[in-house]
């Protein structure tokens, strides 16, 4: 039920032979042996997995394709392609990959995951009398949003030990119990914590005072409506919200 649009139709532009389905899996792609061709493409919607495969399409197509971002995302895709040796630019909201390109082999060092960390720092705020450490955490922009938000709503959070494995921006996390007072979320900042929604939303319900969260359409594509199973979620575990 995932949306396939969203990809096809840049493909069908670079040439590429897709049979639809409606918008949706399964769909066909067909070897018709014709030239594949670099394209200009504006990405209306903030979309990091659209970007990267458009990126990954464009490895071998002679010439230079170029990816407009009206609203950025992350950019795990283009710092792990510099890093292994791809011809590719970024200048503001443009990234240009020059094709074919070929990748040097070298080691990889994986940062531990910022979503799943957020789980535990949400829970060490809302415990009394709680610290932690969380060690060697990828704070990539487009990833830690939701630092941002919690430190608005006065969380106790300080980043430690920062440093870079291939290519991305590592440090340490260290989060203290916190009284939070509730804030304000505009729809700017959403693609910076798209996932952490869930979590923010617990944050929120303990958080002095009444929070706004704006520019949540992308929480209701995908697989399924996850604002909608949040919503109802909440409701159920007696928190006040309007939808």
């Amino acid at each position: 039920s995932r949306p396939m649009k969203r990809i096809i139709e840049p493909l069908q532009k670079m040439n590429v032979s897709v049979i639809d389905n409606e918008g949706l899996l399964p769909i066909k792609i067909r070897n018709e042996n014709k030239k594949h061709i670099p394209i200009n493409y504006t990405l209306n919607i903030g979309s990091a997995q659209v970007k990267s495969c458009l990126l990954l399409a464009a490895f071998n197509i002679k010439g230079t394709t170029r990816i407009i971002e009206k609203i950025s995302s992350r950019d795990h895709t283009e710092i792990m392609l510099k890093y292994l040796g791809a011809d590719l630019k970024k200048e503001k909201n443009t990234i240009s990959l020059t094709s074919p390109n070929f990748l040097k082999p070298k080691d990889i060092i994986v940062p531990g995951d910022f979503s799943s960390a957020a789980f535990i720092i949400v829970a060490v705020l809302l415990s009394q009398n709680s610290k932690v450490k969380i060690k060697d955490v990828g704070l990539n922009f487009y990833r830690v949003g939701l630092l941002d938000v919690l430190k608005k709503m006065k969380a106790k959070i300080t980043i430690t030990n920062k440093r870079r494995f291939s290519g991305e921006l590592v440090g340490d996390i260290e989060v203290k119990s916190s009284k939070l007072i509730a804030t304000s979320v505009n729809k700017n900042l959403s693609p910076r914590l798209i996932d952490e929604y869930p979590i923010l939303f617990v944050a929120a319900a303990y958080a002095k005072g009444i929070s706004i969260f704006q520019g949540l359409d992308e929480l209701k594509f995908k697989e399924s409506n996850r604002l909608k199973s949040m919503a109802n979620a909440l409701l159920d575990g007696g928190v006040k919200l309007n939808l």
